[in-house]
C-alpha cells in the first residue's frame, strides 16, 4: 500500500518562502533607508534580489547526483547564508559609518540581500528536484506554499522591523525557523517512498526498469522490475534475499535427480505449449508474464488444455505469483488444489506491488500437496 501524503509536507516550502521575504524586506529597508550610499535605486536592489532568488532556483541541476544529498547542502548553504546576514546586520547597527559608505553598501548587498536569496532559491529548487525525481509530490506542493509563505513575510517583517525587531533579530528568527523546517522536510522524505531507477532499457511493451524502493521510516529496500505499466517482478533487499516463487515451487516440489522438470522457457504461453514434449514434474506458469497479454483469461481452451496435459504422474501446475482471478482458471474435477501465500512486500512501497506472494497449486488425484512450499504457508481461501 502506498502511504498517503505527510501532514506537513508544504510546511519547508511555506518556512522557507516566509524566510525569503523578510531577507528581501530587510535588505531594502537597510540599503535604502540608512543614511547615503551607492546604491541607492529600489528598482536595482529589487532586481538583484529577484536575479539572486532566479539564479539559485536555476542552479539546481536535474539528473546530477542523489537529489537528497543535493537538498542537503543547499539547505546547509542557505543556513549558512541567513546567519551571515544576521552577523553583519548586527555590524552595520553598532557600526554607523558602515552603512554610509559605498563598500558598505555593496557588502549590505551581496550578503544581506543577494547570498539569502541565492541560498533560498537553491533550497526551493532542490526541493522541486527531489519532489519530481521521487513522484512523491503534487503540483504546487513547493512553489505554491512558498509563495503564501512570501506574503506572510513580507506582512510579519513590515510590522516587527520598526518597532519589536532589530534586522539582526529577524534574520535569527529565520535561522531558527529554516532549521526547524529541514526536520520537518527530513520527516517528510523518511515517510516518504524514494524511488532510485537502476537502469531502464526499450522493451516490446514500453519502457523496461528496474527501481529500488524505500521507505526510510519503515526500513528496508524492495527491488522492482517493470515492463511499461505491466509489474514483472518484485523482491525484497533487506536482509536474507527471498528465492522466486518458481525456484522455492521447484526445490519444495521436484525430487532431486529428475529432469523432467528442468525446462525453462521464456516467452508466448500459446507458442511455448507448441514446441515442449511433456510430461513433466513440475510445470510454473507466470501470472506477472501473462499479465500484459491479458492475463489467465487470456489463454485460448487448447492452450489451457496442453498445461493440463503436460504435467506428468506425481507432478504438479503451479500458478504465481499471484493467483487466477476468481473464475479465471480451474482444475478438472479430482485434482487436489491450494493456494499458498508469503509476505514479501515492504509497506508503502507503491501500489502496485502486492503485500504478498502466492502460489496456486494444483495436481492430478492421488498426489498429496504438502503444508509449506518453503518460504510459502498454506493457507485457506477465505484467508486470502
Amino acid at each position: 500500500m502506498s502511504a498517503g501524503p505527510h501532514p506537513l509536507r508544504w510546511v519547508p516550502a511555506l518556512t522557507v518562502g516566509l524566510c525569503t521575504a523578510t531577507a528581501a524586506e530587510v535588505a531594502v529597508a537597510l540599503l535604502l533607508y540608512n543614511g547615503p550610499g551607492f546604491m541607492r535605486s529600489l528598482t536595482a536592489v529589487l532586481a538583484i534580489e529577484a536575479a539572486s532568488l532566479g539564479l539559485g532556483l536555476w542552479a539546481v541541476q536535474s539528473g546530477r547526483g542523489d537529489p537528497q544529498e543535493e537538498l542537503r547542502r543547499r539547505w546547509l548553504f542557505c543556513l549558512g547564508a541567513f546567519l551571515l546576514a544576521s552577523v553583519f546586520t548586527a555590524s552595520w547597527s553598532l557600526i554607523e559609518a558602515l552603512g554610509g559608505t559605498a563598500l558598505g553598501q555593496g557588502l549590505g548587498l551581496a550578503v544581506v540581500a543577494a547570498l539569502p536569496l541565492y541560498g533560498a532559491g537553491g533550497v526551493l529548487g532542490a526541493m522541486a528536484h527531489v519532489e519530481r525525481c521521487e513522484g512523491g509530490g503534487e503540483m504546487g506542493s513547493v512553489g505554491g506554499p512558498a509563495l503564501i509563505g512570501a506574503s506572510v513575510g513580507f506582512a510579519v517583517t513590515g510590522a516587527a522591523l520598526p518597532q519589536v525587531l532589530t534586522p539582526a533579530s529577524l534574520f535569527l528568527v529565520c535561522v531558527v525557523l529554516l532549521s526547524a523546517a529541514g526536520l520537518v522536510y527530513g520527516s517528510v522524505l523518511d515517510a516518504r517512498l524514494s524511488v532510485l531507477v537502476r537502469g531502464r532499457a526499450p522493451g516490446r511493451l514500453g519502457e523496461v526498469r528496474v527501481e529500488d524502493r524505500l521507505v526510510v521510516s519503515r526500513g528496508g529496500v524492495l527491488r522492482v522490475l517493470l515492463e511499461g505499466d505491466h509489474l514483472r517482478r518484485w523482491s525484497s533487499l533487506s536482509g536474507e534475499a527471498a528465492e522466486p516463487w518458481e525456484v522455492v515451487a521447484f526445490q519444495a516440489l521436484v525430487e532431486p535427480g529428475r529432469h523432467d522438470a528442468a525446462v525453462l522457457l521464456v516467452g508466448n504461453l500459446e507458442d511455448i505449449l507448441g514446441k515442449v514434449v511433456g510430461p513433466f514434474a513440475l510445470v510454473a506458469v507466470d501470472t506477472a508474464g501473462l499479465a500484459p497479454q491479458g492475463g489467465v483469461p487470456s489463454l485460448s481452451s487448447s492452450a489451457r488444455e496442453a498445461l493440463l496435459r503436460s504435467v506428468g504422474e506425481g507432478g504438479y501446475l503451479t500458478f504465481g505469483p499471484q493467483l487466477p482471478g476468481s473464475g479465471e482458471w480451474s482444475f478438472p474435477e479430482g485434482w487436489s488444489v491450494a493456494p499458498y501465500a508469503r509476505s514479501v512486500a515492504l509497506d508503502g512501497a507503491g501500489g502496485d506491488v502486492p503485500e504478498r506472494e502466492c502460489i496456486l497449486l494444483g495436481a492430478p488425484a492421488g498426489t498429496a500437496l504438502p503444508s509449506a512450499l518453503g518460504s510459502f504457508s498454506r493457507v485457506e481461501d477465505g484467508d486470502l
